[in-house]
């Protein structure tokens, strides 16, 4: 159940990132083009990707340095 619960945590942390990312990027690129095309829009998710990747990196390490078992 513990497992479980870490999975669901790292999943909604991931998805949670990489959406708020994508819409940041989709946003930035809207303000300063004046649109957006496909290039756009597939280098928005490659970068919510990432950043999600990044995110839960960092929460595997800081759970694995703060486990206490």
């Amino acid at each position: 159940m513990r497992y479980l619960l870490r999975v669901m945590v790292l999943l909604v942390i991931a998805v949670a990132v990489g959406w708020s990312v994508d819409r940041l990027i989709l946003r930035h690129s809207t303000v300063r083009d004046g649109g957006y095309g496909p290039q756009v829009k597939l280098g928005a998710a490659t970068g919510g990707l990432f950043a999600a990747g990044a995110a839960v990196t960092m929460v595997v390490i800081a759970m694995a340095m703060g486990k206490k078992e």
